[in-house]
Order: structure tokens, then C-alpha cells, then sequence
């Protein structure tokens, strides 16, 4: 009998791998061959613009949302809503070089940032910010246009660069009583790259302390050079942006319900705020728009995960990931069921691997999970260094695993937070790509008995904080976890 009841057994969990390994494919084929992946970017990126946190069109964007999970037959469809400190949006901007000679500038105030009463004062040139490079010039600073080179997307996501030397920075050239930083773009193309510095405005939501400008990287190595070769340089700039009170916005949710342990939970999510410089296609619609397409695809299936799968648009990332902290603050008492968090916000071209965020624990699984994804899509990629930028940082200091897509940053790294992310920037086959690599993932994670990794203890959050070079950064933000 006990042998009997041995070879049932393995038989009922063959036919269940059999199984689980079929819907696998047939989700993969769904997200790749059958995709409406760029229909919903399209109508979420061309009719409804770009979604500033806290503005009528970010509204109306997060009811579209909603209204087209309900139209997917989802379940517990709702916002969830939360205050943002202030709104805030760009009005006008001039600015004019006085000396060494004549010239228009493109110069954009950058985002949450005060504006500025028509100011002729000279540029001190202050490299990349550093405590040296500051006090070496710190004589030079009163009244001044601080001029430094911003770090790039790369450093930030490699951990080159200290937040809170940026952050040190900002509070330096208040006190010195600077006029205003400018920072040169990182971007080509003579593109201004005009968001939130969370390195130097932290995740608060809050008007920065002083006017922070952007240079497009042409003109602010000019300006660079002229200072460097000897040159007085002088501006006149005035910045008239337009700042209001506090106000109330939301999260979009969906799930769709587990079957055998659908207490458990796996989240997927992307932010669907952006710039209004641009529509806010790579940065970040395309992640908005993935969570429609794997929602609308498992259903197309009639497929239902073992886990409840937690689709969230979140607000207000763009000015220090305000949407998914007030939504884990809210939802603490459920961190314990949580098994996963997955994040899109790097773009829509193909995806190389994951971003384990210094889990190496998870390498193992992972690992496995990218193997059963061929020969439909070649993952191989596991990048360990952690860095706060996106969504899952607060799931990250509950000791929920997380994992980020990790993309190709070519197009991404050109052109998010300017005037050229939009539609035409997206390969509809690319972009089909990352959406299959995000949907395998989830659906493997959501089925899987062990789920994808153990939930960290506080004791170990702050080890993996502190092995990541990222303690200090979080305890200058106020929210080291205790």
C-alpha cells in the first residue's frame, strides 16, 4: 500500500511539473506572438500624455487603468490613495550667457524645485560635487551658479556614486548661499534631462531647498571649458515654476486570485507616473502598460497561479517613490505574505537578466527560473549590487525579495526624463521581449513551492544594506529600518 500511495504521489507532482511547464509556455507564446503590448502603451502614452505625480492627467491615467483591469475580469480592482507634500509643474525658463560673450541657453528648472527671480550672477565651476571639489571654491560660492556634472544612470545603478555625498552637496550650497546648481545632462542630442534628484531631495516629495537647473550636456561642457580655460563666465537666468499645496493621489491594484495557496502573494509592479518633458513612454509607460499586458494574457489563457498575483501601477515614484512606501506603510501587517515583489522601469528594450539587489540567496532559483524561460527567451544575467531608484526599495528594507528587470540602459540612459521619450523610441519585438521575461518570472514565482527566496529578519536588511554600501544613504533618508 505505502508503495502504491509513493508512486501516486509522484505521479500527481510529475503531472503537476507537466503541467505548470505547459501554461509556462503557452503564457511565454501568448506575451510574445499575441501580444497587445503596444496598444495599451500607445493609449496610455498618445491619449493621455504625460503624468505628472499629483496631476489631473495623472488621474485620469490611473482610472483608464483601472477601468482596463476591470474590463480584464481582475479582481479587487481599486485605487489606493495617498498625499503627495506639494504639485508642482514647470511654467517658463530663460536664460542667457552674459559673459565671456553672448548666447542663448536652454536652461529647465528641475522637478519640485523653487523658481527663480531674474538672477545675473557668475558660474563656479564644482565638478562632480565632492566634499574637496566644494571646499576648494567654497569662497566662490555666495550668490553663485554652482556648475557640476550629474551623476549617470550607470554609476547610480552600479552604486558609484554616494547618495549621500549628492545629498551633502544640496545642503552645502544652501548654507553657502549659492543661487542655484546647475547641473550639466547626461544625456546627447543637446536634451535637457530635468527630474527629481532623490540623492538630493531624499523620499520626501518635498520642494528642494534651493533652485536646482538642468544644461544640456553640449552647452554645459561649453560653459565647462570656457571656466576651466580661465574665462569669467557670467548668466542671466530667471525660472518661473509653478508651485502648489499638498494633494491627494493614487496606486492602481488588481490580482488575480490564487487557487492552493492563495493566501500568498506575488506583486508586480511598475510606476505609472513620469516627466512631462517627454510623454513618459520608456520611463516609465512601458512598465505600466507590461502590467495590463501579463494581466490581459493569463487571462486570455484561462490560466490561474497557485499564488495570488498583485498587479500595481504605483504613483509618485518619480519624486522619491512615494506611491509603493505609503503602499507598503499601509499594508505592513501583510509583508509576512508576501512572496515576491517584481518591478518594470527600465525602459522597453530587451531584458538581459534580473537585478537581485544584493540577494545572493536567490541566485540558485533564479538561475533555474531564467533556464525554464528557453528556448523562447536567453536570460543570463544576474546583477547582485543594490541601489535605491525604483519601487521595490521599501519591500527591500521589509526583507521581501525583490527583483528588477535588468534591461539594455542604451536607448534608456539617452533619453529618459527628456523631451524624446516617446513612442517612436519603442521596438514593438524588444518591448514583447522584457514584457515575456517579466510574465515567465512571475508566473514560475507564483507557482513554485519554495516561491522564490525567504523573507529577510531586520538583522539581516541592515547587513545586506551595509554590504551594498548603502547604509548610510538610507539613515540620511530617515527610514533605516529599526
Amino acid at each position: 500500500m505505502r508503495k502504491v500511495l509513493l508512486v501516486v504521489v509522484v505521479f500527481l507532482s510529475l503531472a503537476l511539473l507537466f503541467a505548470q511547464n505547459d501554461s509556462l509556455k503557452l503564457l511565454l507564446d501568448q506575451l510574445l506572438y499575441k501580444s497587445a503590448a503596444m496598444n495599451y502603451l500607445q493609449r496610455l502614452t498618445d491619449l493621455h500624455g504625460p503624468r505628472l505625480a499629483g496631476s489631473s492627467s495623472y488621474h485620469q491615467a490611473a482610472l483608464w487603468m483601472e477601468s482596463e483591469f476591470r474590463r480584464l475580469g481582475l479582481h479587487n480592482v481599486h485605487t489606493e490613495s495617498f498625499s503627495i507634500p506639494v504639485t508642482w509643474s514647470r511654467k517658463s525658463a530663460t536664460a542667457f550667457m552674459t559673459q565671456p560673450y553672448a548666447k542663448k541657453l536652454s536652461i529647465l528648472s528641475d522637478g519640485w524645485e523653487p523658481g527663480l527671480r531674474l538672477t545675473e550672477s557668475p558660474v563656479v565651476l564644482i565638478g562632480k560635487g565632492s566634499t574637496d571639489e566644494f571646499d576648494h571654491v567654497k569662497d566662490k560660492t555666495r550668490g553663485a551658479f554652482l556648475l557640476f556634472e550629474r551623476p549617470t544612470l550607470g554609476e547610480l545603478l552600479t552604486g558609484k556614486d554616494p547618495g549621500t555625498e549628492t545629498r551633502k552637496f544640496f545642503e552645502r550650497a544652501k548654507a553657502s548661499g549659492a543661487a542655484a546648481l546647475l547641473s550639466i545632462a547626461d544625456k546627447p542630442f543637446h536634451l535637457n534631462d530635468a527630474g527629481y534628484s532623490i540623492f538630493g531631495q531624499g523620499v520626501e516629495g518635498k520642494l528642494a531647498p534651493l533652485p536646482a537647473l538642468n544644461i544640456p550636456r553640449e552647452e554645459g561642457l561649453l560653459l565647462k571649458r570656457l571656466l576651466e580655460g580661465g574665462a569669467a563666465v557670467t548668466l542671466r537666468v530667471e525660472v518661473d515654476n509653478v508651485v502648489g499645496k499638498a494633494a491627494i493621489t493614487e496606486n492602481v491594484v488588481a490580482e488575480i486570485p490564487g487557487t492552493t495557496r492563495a493566501s500568498e502573494v506575488v506583486i508586480v509592479g511598475g510606476h505609472l507616473d513620469s516627466w512631462e518633458l517627454g510623454n513618459g513612454v520608456l520611463d516609465n509607460g512601458a512598465g505600466a502598460a507590461a502590467l495590463l499586458e501579463i494581466a490581459r494574457a493569463i487571462q486570455a489563457l484561462k490560466l490561474r497561479p497557485e499564488r495570488t498575483t498583485r498587479f500595481i501601477a504605483f504613483g509618485a515614484e518619480e519624486i522619491g517613490l512615494l506611491g509603493s512606501r505609503a503602499y507598503v506603510e499601509k499594508h505592513k501587517d501583510e509583508m509576512d505574505r508576501i512572496r515576491a515583489v517584481l518591478i518594470m522601469d527600465t525602459g522597453a528594450d530587451k531584458v538581459l537578466g534580473f537585478y537581485l539587489q544584493g540577494r545572493t540567496d536567490l541566485e540558485q532559483t533564479v538561475s533555474r527560473f531564467m533556464s525554464a524561460l528557453k528556448p523562447a527567451l536567453d536570460l543570463k544575467q544576474m546583477e547582485q549590487q543594490a541601489f535605491i531608484g525604483t519601487d521595490d526599495f521599501f519591500y527591500l528594507l521589509q526583507g521581501i525579495p525583490v527583483l528588477i528587470e535588468d534591461q539594455d540602459l542604451t536607448r534608456y540612459e539617452q533619453i529618459h526624463h527628456t523631451a524624446a521619450d516617446t513612442l517612436d523610441k519603442v521596438n514593438p519585438q524588444d518591448y514583447a521581449q522584457g514584457i515575456a521575461a517579466l510574465g515567465g518570472m512571475v508566473w514560475q514565482i507564483a507557482n513554485a513551492p519554495e516561491g522564490l527566496g525567504k523573507r529577510l529578519t531586520k538583522d539581516q536588511v541592515r547587513s545586506l544594506l551595509r554590504s551594498n554600501g548603502l547604509e548610510n544613504d538610507v539613515k540620511t533618508y530617515g527610514v533605516y529600518p529599526q
